[in-house]
């Protein structure tokens, strides 16, 4: 009988600390969207059309680029801001491709 409360009572403790990690991952991932969702551009386009932001530097390596260059060159001209979607336009994100 006492082994049988003893289980029981390890079981209930299993299933209360589990249930709160899902409670507590559910919370975070919840709260993660609401902040997400937060954030729009039109602050960013604010913060870059400020006098007080200050210019970016673009430094780029160029070995074995003589066929891309002026491409990518023309491409970082048009851009006045570096987007996810303009990196990834100009082969700079994380997961572009090897040459």
């Amino acid at each position: 009988m006492t082994v049988e409360l003893l289980i029981r009572a390890i079981f209930i403790y299993y299933i209360a600390l589990h249930g709160l990690y899902l409670f507590l991952m559910l919370l975070g991932a919840s709260q993660h969207r609401r902040y997400q969702q937060g954030i729009n551009f039109g602050e960013f386009r604010r913060i870059s059309e400020s006098p007080l932001s200050l210019p970016v530097s673009v430094v780029m390596p160029a070995y074995n680029e003589e066929r891309n260059i002026l491409r990518v060159i023309e491409d970082l001209a048009t851009i006045d801001r570096c987007t996810s979607a303009s990196a990834h336009r100009l082969g700079l994100g994380a997961h572009s491709p090897a040459p």
